[in-house]
């Protein structure tokens, strides 16, 4: 006798004949045999049966009212038995690829469960991946920009086709001034508009200045700078830099669902 089984005892239902039989947990068990010879009487209209009537019993009176109850099967003793779930061999308006989880709907409480829950973590780094997004950005900037000399910065990408001539003149309209310019985000320097010589912009990175900070009072400023970052990721389409002027420090987020290290 199986200790952690599933028992069965005196089982009469159909054209069964006191059918005594154990199921262990936790293992795979395959029922087969020629036709007529009771496999369904037993899995389906015995073990099935008495394993979903039990559950709903245990259930509330008001919720047992909108449950279909099974009657109860002929026989002597069944033990051990837990809630049951049945797939049986009939076609359904569902697709081919169809699975356990699809057709019983737990599919939807697990993908709620691993949004919710879940963790994920960057392939290449192995950080945290997060949605990033203004706000995200300003409480990093809390910790970041007091006692630098920081500049705010948004990359200025050009469409195909697109004049650099224009560019700079929709910036001066919009009231951006200023160009940081350098081979690299790190290794740049501030550029008047009005000063850009054609052979900086040919060789070198592009980025907008949104703003210049220099504070020890964060959240004096922090309505300002929060303007500023969201104008950067408008303006750098989701991209935004920040770069401190005296150790040539930069950090660069992009907005969604990214790595907070790498992007």
């Amino acid at each position: 006798m199986l200790i952690d089984a599933i028992e069965l005892t005196g089982v009469r239902q159909n054209n069964l004949k006191n059918i005594q039989v154990q199921f262990p947990h936790g293992k795979l068990t395959v029922v087969t045999g020629l036709s007529g010879s009771g496999k369904s009487s037993l899995v389906f209209d015995t073990l099935y049966a008495e394993g979903q009537r039990r559950y709903i019993e245990s259930l509330s009176t008001y919720t047992r009212q909108f449950l279909e109850k099974m009657a109860k099967p002929e026989v002597d003793r069944i033990a051990n038995i837990p809630p049951a779930i049945a797939l049986e061999q009939r076609h359904h308006a569902a697709g081919p690829r169809s699975t356990v989880s699809s057709q019983t709907e737990i599919e939807h409480y697990l993908r709620l469960l691993f949004a919710k829950t879940g963790k994920t973590q960057c392939l290449r780094c192995q950080a945290p991946v997060e949605t990033i997004h203004a706000s995200w950005i300003l409480n990093w900037a809390r910790t970041w920009i007091p006692h630098r000399k920081a500049l705010i910065l948004a990359p200025l990408h050009f469409q195909k086709n697109f004049l650099l001539k224009d560019a700079l003149d929709f910036l001066k309209q919009q009231g951006f001034p200023r160009l940081w310019i350098g081979d690299t985000v790190e290794q740049g320097e501030i550029v008047l508009l009005e000063d850009v010589k054609p052979e900086q912009l040919e060789k070198n990175q592009l980025f907008v200045v949104l703003d210049r900070v220099r504070t020890s009072h964060f959240e004096e400023d922090q309505a300002q700078i929060f303007n500023s970052i969201e104008q950067a990721l408008i303006l750098g389409q989701g991209t935004i830099c920040f770069v401190d002027m005296q150790t040539a420090c930069a950090e660069s987020f992009t907005s969604g669902f990214a790595c907070v290290q790498c992007g």
